[in-house]
């Protein structure tokens, strides 16, 4: 019976070694923008971006994004985030005549769940206002739908501008850090943490900035890398992506 035992450990121990290093994971990139309407459109003036920054109530899509967001342009890009397991959006955006439109994805940070996103801001819920560059109205909507997967976008999601955000955010620098040179192996996002190509895209994350992990060899030379000791986290084939 003890002989028995021993054996069902000693098997399970070697399924568990087996899987933990088979671990490969499906990763989805989303179709964004399948028509290519955004090249049909007019870039939006860098000047009037601004206007849509600040906090926003989340009436449509809560199952996706919680209750609130913050909404910030960083460049070419929107930026949405939120506080349901690390949410976050990337937007790109036009328009035609008094209409934005933008889009992009969404992703979790707190696993690898994303889709696609589309929105626009209709003329009469802050559209007209926004291009001309008033600065006095409140009424911004973003309107739009989510997708799950590879999905198209059809899930109902609806920003609703609810205020600025503090004077103390306004009257300093609102930088977007991106975590370990834009983001985590276990992200998923192409590239590996800590690298030079995971640099080179952390900006299309509406990142203005990164942090990074240095460290020295014994014998003093520096490299990138997260944790104190080497281990299968960040050695593990299934989640070390390129260079």
């Amino acid at each position: 019976m003890k002989l028995n035992m021993k054996k069902i450990i000693i098997l399970f121990a070697i399924l568990l070694l087996f899987y933990s290093c088979n671990n490969e994971v499906d990763v989805v990139t989303p179709v964004v923008d399948p028509s290519d309407f955004l090249s049909q459109t007019s870039p939006l003036p860098d000047n009037v971006k601004p206007i849509m920054d600040g906090v926003y109530e989340v009436t449509k899509g809560n199952e996706l994004l919680g209750d609130q967001v913050v909404v910030k342009w960083n460049r070419d890009r929107l930026s949405i985030f939120a506080g349901k397991n690390g949410g976050y959006i990337v937007l790109e955006s036009g328009y035609l005549d008094s209409v934005l439109f933008f889009f992009g994805y969404w992703r979790y940070s707190t696993n690898t769940e994303t889709g696609a996103v589309t929105f626009y801001i209709p003329a009469n819920e802050g559209g007209s206002e926004i291009l001309s560059g008033d600065t006095t109205f409140t009424t911004i909507k973003f309107i739009g739908e989510y997708g799950v997967g590879n999905e198209l976008a059809a899930n109902p999601l609806t920003l609703k501008y609810k205020r600025p955000f503090s004077q103390e955010v306004m009257q300093g620098k609102f930088e977007i850090l991106a975590h370990r040179g834009g983001g985590r192996n276990s992200d998923y996002l192409g590239v590996s943490e800590n690298s030079l190509a995971m640099l080179n895209i952390a900006e299309r994350f509406g990142t203005t900035g990164v942090e990074i992990d240095a460290r020295l060899t014994q014998d003093g030379v520096p490299f990138l890398y997260h944790d104190s000791d080497i281990n299968l986290r960040l050695c593990q084939k299934s989640v070390i992506w390129g260079i």
